[in-house]
């Protein structure tokens, strides 16, 4: 994006700006990664639950929609500030723990994300509700 330049500045030599890339070469890199390291706060996490997918572990900040993905030292490692010293400390951890993480137990966390699950999750809270309503409306 528009940051580009002032980023590229920044990062230094060990990092690498890909652009744009195809869900297979994304699929890819998940799958090659030790770990997604995911520094902001997000609603949800799609980048978090498709590298689950893949079986990589996430580091991230714990605040937001990932603590609904993502369980400390389960999935990954939340940190808690903002901060390089404890996105540092958080890969520290993980680098002590890295074995702990097995990509088919990611990858189950993933599952229950898919678009399927959301649907089943939505029609169950809907059946629920009017099964309620239903059963109030006979009481009365």
């Amino acid at each position: 994006g528009r940051d580009e330049a002032r980023l590229k500045k920044i990062a230094g030599k060990h990092t690498e700006f890909l652009g744009a890339v195809s869900k297979e070469q994304l699929r890819d890199l998940y799958r090659d990664a030790r770990a997604l390291i995911q520094p902001g706060i997000e609603d949800f996490g799609m980048a978090s639950v498709e590298a689950l997918a893949c079986g990589t572990p996430i580091i991230t900040l714990g605040k937001g929609g990932i603590c609904e993905i993502v369980t400390n030292g389960v999935q990954g490692i939340l940190y808690q500030d903002q901060l390089p010293e404890t996105l540092a400390e958080a890969i520290r951890q993980f680098l002590r723990i890295e074995r702990a993480f097995y990509p088919g137990n990611l990858q189950k966390r993933a599952m229950q994300f898919t678009v399927e699950a959301f649907q089943k999750g939505i029609t169950e809270q809907v059946e629920y509700i009017l099964q309620v309503r239903n059963t109030d409306n006979h009481t009365l």
